[in-house]
């Protein structure tokens, strides 16, 4: 018997999916990095297991219920852009392409996906990387900082070779 859903029927995602997945990427931690990438993200789990991406196995006597994404055909249908490729905002792909990166042989060129992403997913994104590479950073991105407060900020520092009276203000790093 074929227990795949009918396409115009797609199978609902389990609703413990993102601990599903956190606990089939456990112990890799690039594929950790990837899967918390996408949960935070919030669009792609639901989206992948509803496109039969996604691989469940029922909690057991040997540990709880686990699910894990196909991250090669997700890469080979982030790259096809035919009808059979994966149709999502710039955004969106931007982000799935990052973790795909963590975990597959899949290319990212950041001169292509940094621009399509605004300040939290450029955080997501961020933390993500500092995750694959085991580093315990997260990071947060504020644009409206940056774009309003960084002027002001730069304007009260002193330019190369100047002196200041001033020791909380300085060029270069804290002795």
């Amino acid at each position: 018997m074929n227990t795949r859903p009918r396409p115009d029927h797609p199978d609902e995602p389990p609703d413990d999916l993102p601990a599903m997945l956190r606990a089939g990427a456990a112990g890799h931690v690039p594929t950790q990095a990837a899967i918390e990438l996408l949960i935070r993200h919030g669009h792609w789990p639901d989206r992948l297991h509803r496109d039969g991406h996604v691989t469940t196995w029922p909690a057991d006597n040997h540990g709880p219920a686990m699910a894990t994404i196909d991250w090669r055909t997700v890469a080979q249908r982030l790259h096809d852009h035919t009808e059979h490729g994966l149709a999502a905002s710039s955004s969106e792909r931007s982000v799935l392409t990052v973790a795909a990166s963590l975990v597959s042989s899949t290319d990212v060129r950041l001169g292509q996906v940094l621009p399509c992403l605004d300040a939290t997913n450029t955080g997501l994104v961020a933390t993500a990387i500092a995750d694959a590479c085991n580093s315990g950073v997260h990071v947060t991105i504020h644009r409206h900082f940056a774009t309003t407060h960084l002027d002001a900020l730069l304007a009260t520092m002193p330019r190369v070779g100047s002196a200041s009276s001033d020791p909380a203000i300085h060029a270069g790093p804290r002795p």
